[in-house]
This record gives C-alpha cells, structure tokens and sequence, in this order.
C-alpha cells in the first residue's frame, strides 16, 4: 500500500508538472535590434512579463559621435 502510494504521488508530480518561466523574454524593441538610427526620439523595449525592477536593468550603448570625448565612451558616460 505504502508503495503504491509513493509511486501514484511520484507520478502525480512528474506528469504535473508545467514549465517554468523564469526571465522576463525580450519580445520587441523599438528601433529594432541592431538598427542603425540617426537620432531615435524615443527607445521602447517591451517584454513577455512585468519586470521587477529591484532584479532588472538595462545597458544602453552609444556609438562615437562627432564632439564626443573618446574617455567618455570608455566609461559609458556623456550627453
């Protein structure tokens, strides 16, 4: 009795199962990836989840510029 009830829950929890989402997926963007734009009025990026912003973040990188100073792209900082 004891073993038949272990393997009916063994069972139970393996074919139940679902799978699991774990990250928020990049589902579009705007200007699409790896676009190449003059000067985007706005950057929208849209995901398959809320987010959590206490576990989110984002990197934005800019191309040189004309005018830009070569020390402030290293470090990501600048207008």
């Amino acid at each position: 009795m004891r073993r038949l009830f272990i393997t009916t829950a063994a069972a139970a929890l393996f074919f139940a199962g679902g799978v699991a989402n774990a990250h928020p997926k990049l589902v579009s963007s705007s200007p699409a990836a790896n676009a190449a734009v003059a000067t985007p009025e706005k950057i929208s990026l849209q995901f398959s989840e809320k987010l959590v912003p206490a576990f989110s973040k984002a990197d934005l990188t800019m191309a040189a510029m004309p005018g830009m100073d070569a020390s402030l792209q290293r470090r990501g900082e600048g207008a």
